[in-house]
């Protein structure tokens, strides 16, 4: 018996698997063979979307894909791979990929990959790697979530679809290095849950305007972080671009710690110039610098006496460093008192306006500025 690809008078028939209308197909030569008749029918149900292009280059190992952009959430992964034309050999033309749960154990595809989840079941994050020494490999990739589920995904104020990616209502310390390699960014939700993972080695820039980080990365483009102060923006910037510096020389460390204390006031504390962030409470890194106590204080109500203890307890709800870690007032030592011509003196026992500073200091020395002082009206 002949072989049934091959056609006496004109040689081998060509066969290959192909998209028509819809579906995938077998055909030999003209004739189609075999069609997957379900495919047509099939639909992935979508709220959030993204698509991108990305390049791995010859050889390159543990890019991590991120879902571009939309954390552990996605449902949906289509990938189609475009090999440089001057690769001719077959067998080198093809794609490795593998779970973040376990990098080493690794899954191959050559010209597409489609791998779908649903609300219960969410598809893990991806390393892609390219055992193509010699050549890079163009990859065109589509993500989708069926909802929006941890309720992250928001668009910029215009609501234009086409804008940038944002994440809303960050502290600094939701910033950090993923526990599973520390050349990935993570961001996570107030359930310390991820919600972005960005390779380092792809953030091309990171520009700060007042509360909000634009950071320029390549797979996804503009990624919009908006923290809830601008010293949380500040201090996760200098965080991000030391671990780029740090990742560029070859090693990642822990970001150094320069950053002020921040007291975060009580309610009797205001600032008529400063709009308080998501309705917060107010810190001494919001507006001027200078606050003032919202009501008058007594001296009979405190027989005669207003000591350091009773003006900490009315200004200072609590005082955290640089990670969050809550810093132990000694108000006889942490408090100055001065009265309205800039003389210290120990408590108050007259009428009149005072000025309250600051001397805190966190575990490695950093302290409030020392233009940080609130204004109290006292009464007799």
């Amino acid at each position: 018996m002949g072989d049934c690809s091959t056609n006496r008078f004109f040689g081998p028939v060509q066969t290959h698997i192909k998209m028509y209308q819809g579906s995938f197909v077998a055909v030999e030569g003209p004739n189609m063979t075999h069609k997957m008749n379900t495919l047509p029918g099939m639909q992935f149900p979508y709220q959030q979307i993204l698509s991108s292009r990305i390049t791995l280059r010859a050889g390159q190992t543990n890019y991590l894909l991120n879902h571009l952009g939309l954390g552990d959430n996605a449902t949906f992964i289509a990938i189609t791979a475009l090999y440089d034309e001057k690769s001719k050999f077959e067998a080198d033309n093809y794609v490795q990929y593998s779970y973040y749960s376990n990098k080493n154990k690794l899954f191959n595809f050559a010209q597409m990959m489609v791998l779908t989840g649903n609300s219960e079941c969410r598809i893990e994050q991806l390393y892609l790697h390219n055992p193509n020494q010699d050549s890079a490999v163009v990859l065109e990739v589509m993500v989708a979530v069926i909802d929006e589920y941890y309720d992250f995904f928001t668009q910029n104020d215009d609501s234009n679809t086409d804008g940038p990616i944002s994440f809303d209502n960050l502290k600094h310390t939701d910033v950090a290095l993923w526990d599973s390699d520390d050349s990935v960014l993570v961001v996570t939700n107030q359930f310390n849950q991820p919600i972005l993972y960005l390779n380092l080695a792809d953030i091309n820039s990171v520009v700060q305007d007042g509360k909000i980080l634009t950071v320029d990365e390549t797979s996804v483009g503009s990624i919009l972080l908006i923290f809830q102060t601008e010293y949380d923006a500040t201090q996760a910037r200098v965080k991000i671009t030391q671990w780029i510096d740090d990742y560029n020389n070859g090693s990642v460390t822990p970001p150094i710690d320069d950053f002020e204390p921040i007291i975060y006031f009580t309610s009797s504390i205001t600032d008529d110039d400063t709009v308080v962030p998501y309705g917060e409470s107010l810190t001494s890194v919001d507006g001027n610098r200078s606050y003032v106590g919202g009501s008058v204080l007594s001296l009979a109500d405190y027989s005669g006496t207003i000591t350091k203890t009773i003006l900490s307890n009315f200004i200072i709800g609590t005082v955290l460093d640089f990670e969050n870690t809550v810093i132990s007032v000694v108000p006889a030592t942490d408090l100055i008192i001065k009265t309205s011509g800039g003389v210290s003196v120990s408590d108050i026992q007259a009428s009149g306006i005072y000025y309250i500073y600051f001397d805190i200091s966190d575990s490695i020395g950093n302290k409030v500025l020392s233009i940080v002082n609130v204004k109290i009206n006292v009464e007799s």
